[in-house]
């Protein structure tokens, strides 16, 4: 039981992280920084007069860069969640993708412990006739007369 339970809590946190990674960094992308790419291409004064200025405008430019990144860094790691979801599926090895380094790995690792904890916690255990299943240990005792259907 005590097995169950602990397959289950690691189903639950890869879950929760999954779902954050996928669901809850962009929504805090859009909700704190909104869309990070301008809507016009700035010309060289522009550009000039923003990274020069000591002020809003410079920050505002830094903070859209990072939120760039970080949206970069997303789709690399969407890409991996994805590349690695069809891989297991299809009970096969993943291919090395182009993604920013460590990416794949922490996809990969992500994907398995989520698999292996969700199949831990459903796993029947013997004798609760989960599945329609029953398992049945043979006694010495019986198992020397005749045979039952079971091979007991």
């Amino acid at each position: 039981m005590k097995g169950r339970v602990s397959a289950f809590g690691r189903a639950l946190g890869a879950s929760l992280l999954l779902v954050a990674l996928v669901i809850g960094v962009p929504y805090l992308l859009v909700a704190a920084v909104g869309n990070p790419l301008p809507g016009s291409m700035p010309t060289l004064d522009e550009i000039r007069v923003l990274l020069t200025q000591n002020g809003q405008g410079f920050t505002n430019f830094v903070i859209g860069v990072l939120a760039t990144l970080v949206w970069v860094i997303w789709v690399q790691l969407m890409i991996a969640l994805i590349a690695e979801s069809i891989a297991t599926i299809g009970q096969r090895e993943t291919q090395r993708l182009r993604v920013a380094p460590g990416l794949q790995s922490f996809a990969a690792r992500l994907i398995a412990a989520l698999t292996l904890a969700t199949s831990l916690a459903d796993w029947p255990t013997v004798g609760s006739g989960g599945w329609g299943l029953e398992f049945r240990r043979c006694s010495p005792r019986k198992s020397r007369g005749s045979r039952g259907p079971h091979g007991c």
